[in-house]
């Protein structure tokens, strides 16, 4: 009996030293830890810069506005805060406007090859990737003509010219020729308007730089491109921009009867070409109602 007392007492106490043994593990390992900071991951320096070097690339890829474009929103705004809510409302109407044709410019300009990121070569267009000139634009210079004629837009003379040249028709051959010879010209106008403005300070190519850069041009020309229309110069006497002197009175007197022999000119112009699309149609159809009998 004592025997048996000693080993249940025995194995009481193995148990609960086990117990106790499972207890004191656990809370070693929970010391460990709470102490051992090496478990933790490392910071990873290199992995840290590379996703620095992500995000400033996505930053720059983000477009971001002309610094021009900036400081004339900035200039307008300063304008536009002394008008009421509505005259607010029609300025920032028509800055949106602005912006958004002169971004539509400037994607053209790059599809054209203008690129100033690409150097001094790409930025002045020279190495040209399309023509900023279609087919269309180039039949449309050759046949201009002002479509009011009652404003004094031409002389008599040379409106007479455009008019007649307006009702000729022009060959594919013809308008690529046009195309390649009035690229080349515009790309260098641009180039100098551009390189006068940068010299200048200026932000944005106004009339005069513009005006500078093709007078030299008017010499060989056999209409009116670079000096101001006659039109533009009578709506500026009109409106008190320009001075007016009695002579330019009476030059006034006598265009008003050069105006209405042109307006006539020009309905009988649009008479003949309206008979003449008639007469195209008109062919047309009997041509088709041939070959229908014809099969």
């Amino acid at each position: 009996m004592p025997r048996s007392k000693d080993t249940a007492a025995a194995a009481h106490t193995e148990s609960g030293g086990k117990k106790k043994g499972k207890g004191g593990k656990k809370r070693a390992v929970e010391e460990e830890e709470e102490e051992v900071p090496g478990d933790m991951p490392e910071r990873d320096e290199e992995a840290e810069a590379a996703g620095q070097r992500r995000k400033e690339k996505k930053q720059k890829k983000k477009k971001e506005p002309e610094p021009e474009e900036e400081e004339d929103a900035e200039e307008e705004d300063d304008e536009v805060d002394e008008g009421t809510a509505e005259e607010r409302a029609k300025a920032k109407l028509r800055r949106q406007r602005l912006h958004k044709k002169i971004s539509g410019y400037r994607n053209v300009a790059k599809a054209c090859g203008f690129n100033k990121k690409g150097g001094v070569i790409a930025a002045s267009g020279i190495d040209s990737h399309a023509s900023f000139l279609t087919d269309a634009d180039a039949k449309r210079l050759m046949r201009f003509v002002p479509e009011v004629l009652n404003k004094s837009s031409y002389d008599k003379e040379e409106c007479q010219e455009r008019m007649k040249l307006s009702t000729e028709s022009v060959p594919g051959s013809a308008a690529r020729e046009t195309q390649a010879q009035c690229q080349a010209v515009m790309r260098h106008i641009m180039n100098q308007a551009t390189l006068r403005t940068v010299e200048k300070g200026a932000m944005r190519i106004d009339a005069a730089t513009m005006y500078a850069v093709i007078r030299p041009y008017q010499y060989g020309m056999t209409f009116s491109g670079a000096l101001p229309p006659k039109g533009l110069i009578r709506h500026a006497q009109n409106e008190g921009k320009l001075s007016s002197t009695t002579a330019d009175e009476a030059a006034m007197d006598a265009e008003k009867t050069e105006n209405n022999e042109l307006v006539a000119s020009q309905k009988k112009i649009d008479k003949a070409e309206e008979a003449r699309k008639a007469a195209f149609i008109k062919r047309r159809s009997e041509l088709a109602a041939a070959r229908i009998a014809a099969a």
